[in-house]
């Protein structure tokens, strides 16, 4: 996954997604401690990104999805690690509806 996956990235979290061939997209994290030294702070970072993915589910369709948190996000509130999920998931779909329009054969008149 990490060797053939795109990357979307920001102060906050750095996105590794590609697709898997399925209906139903999937997510993994990847919260080190060397980034976010306590257990609480992980465990926020996750919980926020799970809630988050919950919301956007339907939209993403058969991907596959790590979220890499960065040093940054322990220090953020909720809601911009909020604001920051939600433009990652904006850039996934509309990279995932580019691909699939090159995908798709032209038609002839």
């Amino acid at each position: 996954m990490f060797a053939r996956a795109q990357r979307s990235a920001d102060r906050y979290f750095t996105v590794l997604y590609r697709d898997n061939g399925g209906q139903q997209p999937r997510i993994g994290f990847t919260v080190a401690k060397k980034k976010i030294p306590t257990a609480v702070g992980r465990n926020r970072v996750r919980r926020v990104g799970r809630e988050s993915f919950r919301g956007q589910n339907r939209t993403l369709g058969g991907i596959d999805i790590i979220i890499l948190a960065q040093h940054s996000a322990v220090q953020a509130t909720n809601k911009e690690l909020f604001a920051s999920l939600d433009r990652h998931w904006d850039n996934l779909a509309q990279r995932k509806d580019q691909a699939r329009r090159q995908r798709r054969p032209k038609e002839s008149s």
